[in-house]
């Protein structure tokens, strides 16, 4: 058996956890030679007992495996583990990643940004969270969340009315979506990305689950967002995850009467950068070129208008008077209109414009 199947099935094993699975790669040498050891040489290795070699056993015995294997077949359910080339970068080097990842949809190479908070958001956090979501989702950014009620929910929402990318991770099988009631948005976010878990197909939804899949969130992402957040709450442990893998913590400031934005202000008062609106989000990370999706693509630029742009280094701010400082004709103004209306440049307070692409 091939080292990647050898670690699907290790997966099957309940109890293991990515802990106790790279130690049975250390102790044998591959995950194939792990996946064919006996009960008996399971339990020479360190922090391995007797019910999990037996689980082990009966995992093989009964073919779970294979079946595993023709459920995601039938499915349309693929897998990557963390030896393949496809294994997304950022979640390879956060501690303990996933040695396997179930995805429905398609990951693509995408610039990440979490967007987490309250179950039981305001109509103010909805609204914020559906319209960050949806202003980064048209600049190229794909929004990551756990397609949980309340702020996840509104934040895949947002990406998906932009026609954006958005990845939800679960915390349960794929096949077991938690909440049922969105149960269709995860499907449309199947064709507008990619459903995400490290768990087994069939796992139901166990509370000790979620926390865990918080680090996946922020693994994936290069920062995250906290839309209204209670001090004890998911969003909580999805800010630790992040501080701890180096992620950039982002926070939208609220009502000092609102419980459900305790964590959020007490965050700003620590450190976590305010956020009034998505462009704080991106320029956060420079040009904003890098990762720019215009949604008029198909608006050709005139030559004119191209000579134009080619004197702008993308991401620089300029002041419009020394771009013009020999010829202040009302043409150069026009100029500049219609290719913010095109999507190249935004204007900048105090007279200035910045290129997007």
């Amino acid at each position: 058996m091939d080292d990647r199947l050898a670690l699907l099935g290790l997966n099957l094993v309940e109890g293991l956890g990515p802990k106790r699975i790279a130690s049975l790669i250390s102790f044998f040498g591959s995950p194939s030679r792990a996946w064919d050891a006996t009960a008996e040489e399971i339990l020479e290795v360190p922090g391995m007992g007797e019910r999990i070699a037996q689980v082990f056993l009966q995992v093989k015995r009964d073919g779970l495996l294979e079946r595993e294997l023709e459920i995601m077949e039938r499915e349309g359910i693929g897998f990557l583990t963390i030896l393949d080339e496809g294994y997304p970068s950022l979640l390879k080097e956060i501690k303990d990643p996933p040695p396997v990842i179930y995805v429905k949809g398609e990951l693509s190479d995408s610039f990440n940004l979490a967007i987490v908070g309250t179950r039981k958001p305001s109509p103010y956090g909805r609204k914020v969270a559906r319209e960050f979501a949806k202003e980064i989702a048209l600049r190229g950014v794909c929004v990551v969340s756990g397609l949980a009620r309340g702020i996840d929910s509104e934040a895949h929402r947002g990406a998906l009315e932009a026609e954006g990318l958005t990845y939800a991770v679960l915390g349960s099988g794929l096949l077991k979506v938690y909440p049922p009631e969105l149960k269709g948005l995860a499907r449309e976010i199947e064709d507008k990305g990619a459903l995400i878990s490290e768990y087994p197909l069939l796992t139901p939804p166990l509370s000790q689950n979620f926390p865990r899949r918080n680090r996946i969130i922020s693994g994936l992402s290069r920062g995250v967002l906290i839309v209204e957040a209670p001090l004890k709450s998911g969003a909580m442990i999805t800010v630790f995850y992040a501080l701890e893998q180096g992620r950039d913590v982002f926070a939208i400031p609220g009502s000092i009467y609102s419980p459900q934005s305790e964590g959020s202000n007490l965050l700003i008062q620590q450190g976590a950068k305010l956020v009034m609106k998505p462009d704080d989000l991106l320029e956060e990370y420079g040009a904003m070129g890098r990762f720019y999706k215009n949604r008029q693509n198909n608006l050709d630029i005139s030559e004119e208008e191209k000579r134009f742009l080619d004197k702008l280094p993308i991401g620089e701010v300029l002041s419009i008077d020394a771009l013009f400082y020999n010829d202040t004709s009302s043409k150069n103004y026009a100029i500049i209109t219609v290719l913010e209306l095109k999507g190249y440049l935004k204007r900048v307070e105090g007279g200035k414009i910045m290129r997007l692409r």
